[in-house]
């Protein structure tokens, strides 16, 4: 995608800190290099409390289309309550892992 930029760490950090239980990063994508899901789980010790996280914003298949390493390292996480995602494609199972329908408006704050 044209125009896409990955978050920084900096970024990430803000909706670390900022969160309300809930913590959303997009899905990027790119399929080379880091992404914001990257810099989330380098950033897991950072979080306080347990949240339920989600990903969205992009048509790129989940899990399967992340570092396994990556996707494991989340699911592991005591940090990581739930984690909800669109564009779920069922290569893996987890009790965590959930997913809900494209086309919620997520960018409207309500």
């Amino acid at each position: 995608m044209d125009g896409e930029k990955i978050s920084n760490k900096t970024t990430i950090r803000r909706e670390i800190n900022n969160n309300n239980g809930i913590i959303w990063i997009r899905t990027t994508s790119h399929q080379d290099g880091k992404t914001d899901l990257d810099h989330f789980s380098s950033m897991l010790n950072e979080i306080k409390n347990p949240v339920i996280f989600i990903t969205s914003d992009v048509d790129r298949s989940v899990p399967s289309s992340y570092d396994k390493l990556v996707v494991s390292k989340l699911l592991k996480s005591p940090k990581i309550l739930k984690w909800y995602t669109q564009n779920y494609d069922k290569t893996i199972y987890h009790e965590k892992l959930g997913y809900y329908p494209i086309g919620l408006d997520i960018h409207t704050k309500q």
